[in-house]
């Protein structure tokens, strides 16, 4: 009589701890990673990173990839990086699908349509970032670009309604004005011109590894801030999530979560607004304006002179 495991239990018992060992190993090395970054020691959370995703950590294969992309202390490389990000996002990657849609915005090959569908899979997977970029085409203001151009035609006029009609896809919106535009309907390309100018704009190029990771902010060689300024900024950035709430975003009419904000002080505030925190992407996404803008429109949300 035996008294062992039988052996095909034995091997599913070791392939099952080999799989656990692997796992805590790769949240080791993702986890010191982070730490090296955090202390600037780019090559060693390269090492890091590169032994957590041979292990199979999809976030580190990711931070590869912005590593690479941006150039950190290492040799840039944007191919290897969009391979990066595709493997990452093949293994369900929500931040990697992101990444492929900034590169895609980047260089304007794709359709709308197109674009959109990469949000929608972004946004399906739980990227916060992706579905602000997803509500913001579909706010009244902001429909057809910041050109404010009015439905001329049924192709626009169709656009519109599928854009009050929560079922629909936004993809699924644009492929009306795609439809229109491939007809020739000249509202319908003007439209899609001024969509991809305001909301697939290659501005959208720069992703966060850690926020500590970003050049230092010279806020002692900024002048003076100004209201005037920051109202214009507002108006241009940040009206599609603070006006609304998007995300959680504070409303900039909700005065007491902005004096309750302002304790932590204008600096503060404004190297979140600039770096990214929780829901809230680096610059708002938008990389056309220098820091001293971005500063400018989070003193005129605290409500100062």
């Amino acid at each position: 009589m035996s008294y062992g495991l039988p052996l095909r239990v034995a091997k599913r018992m070791l392939v099952a701890l080999s799989a656990t060992m692997f796992a805590t190993l790769a949240m080791a090395d993702f986890q010191s990673g982070i730490e090296a970054f955090k202390r600037n020691e780019f090559v060693q959370a390269e090492r890091e990173w590169t032994a957590a995703a041979l292990a199979g950590d999809v976030r580190a294969l990711y931070q590869l990839g912005v590593m690479l992309l941006h150039g950190k202390r290492i040799r840039q490389d944007a191919s290897r990086a969009q391979v990066l990000f595709q493997d990452a996002a093949s293994r369900g990657s929500s931040d990697a699908v992101y990444a492929l849609y900034v590169a895609a915005a980047g260089d304007g090959r794709l359709r709308l349509s197109e674009l959109a569908r990469l949000l929608e899979t972004a946004a399906e997977r739980g990227s916060i970032r992706a579905g602000i970029d997803l509500a913001s085409p579909r706010l009244p203001m902001f429909r057809f670009g910041s050109a404010g151009i009015q439905a001329e035609d049924d192709y626009s006029t169709r656009y519109v309604a599928a854009l009050d009609d929560s079922r629909i896809r936004l993809s699924e919106a644009l492929v009306i004005l795609e439809e229109g535009a491939y007809r020739g309907s000249r509202p319908a390309a003007s439209h899609l011109d001024a969509i991809r100018a305001f909301h697939f704009s290659p501005r959208v190029s720069r992703l966060a590894v850690e926020q500590e990771g970003w050049a230092p902010i010279g806020f002692d060689t900024m002048a003076p801030a100004s209201s005037t300024r920051g109202a214009a900024i507002y108006q241009q950035v940040c009206t599609v999530c603070h006006e609304t709430g998007v995300a959680g975003a504070p409303r900039r009419a909700d005065r007491d979560r902005w004096k309750s904000l302002e304790s932590k002080g204008l600096e503060t505030l404004t190297k979140n607004a600039i770096r990214g925190i929780g829901a809230h992407p680096p610059n708002g996404v938008s990389f056309d304006f220098p820091d001293s803008d971005i500063r400018d429109a989070v003193h005129y949300m605290l409500g100062r002179d």
